[in-house]
């Protein structure tokens, strides 16, 4: 049995991180894409047809990394 510390080990704050972090960029993404919609128009259907698209799609395209099922070397 090894004692050294394999490099996918991570604490409890780097995982939880890795989980959050995607959703709170989406949701800055979303903001940023509804003041940009609410200067073409007052609807706020559209704006929160806008944030909600872009954040969707902005959680879509994240790539997401799952080091516990890699061989170790």
């Amino acid at each position: 049995m090894s004692t050294h510390e394999h490099p996918t080990d991570h604490t409890f704050v780097q995982r939880t991180a890795r989980a959050v972090v995607p959703f709170v960029t989406a949701f800055f993404i979303a903001l940023v894409a509804a003041k940009v919609v609410s200067l073409v128009t007052d609807n706020g259907w559209t704006r929160l047809a806008t944030a909600v698209g872009v954040a969707v799609i902005s959680l879509l395209f994240h790539s997401y990394e799952n080091d516990d099922e890699q061989p170790d070397p």
